[in-house]
């Protein structure tokens, strides 16, 4: 087992404080309306943090969008195939209700994965993942 040293857990708690409020902020206030200086001061951290781990909050948006939109389908899967269905057509159909259930529930999550997702963010992804 790896140890984690102490300052590793305070890098990653800084990472995602200002993970947690750029989603805050963007999915109640929007993108345009949200600042840096907003993200920083909601995560308690200094302006200069947040450029170790981001480059702008486009940047932070992006990881944002595919994180959420991984997070939902890989959920969608585990939940389709803990069922039986007669049909591969059965079986898509449920899958994709179960996004749309799912995307109902969570209104501010959708409107930033519609106006936000593009396929520039898909292939930067593909690229980071496979690189």
């Amino acid at each position: 087992m790896k140890h984690i040293s102490k300052v590793e857990i305070n890098k990653r708690q800084k990472e995602d404080s200002l993970y947690a409020a750029a989603y805050e902020l963007f999915t109640t206030q929007g993108i345009h309306n949200t600042a840096i200086s907003d993200i920083v001061k909601k995560a308690g951290v200094a302006k200069g943090t947040f450029y170790l781990y981001f480059k702008d909050k486009y940047d932070v948006l992006d990881k944002i969008i595919l994180d959420k939109s991984s997070e939902i389908l890989v959920e969608a899967i585990e939940n389709t195939n803990t069922k039986e269905f007669d049909s591969f057509e059965e079986k898509l159909l449920y899958f994709i209700d179960y996004i749309i259930e799912y995307l109902k529930q969570n209104k501010l999550l959708l409107k930033l994965i519609y106006k936000n997702l593009s396929w520039g963010v898909v292939r930067k992804a593909y690229k980071d993942y496979k690189g």
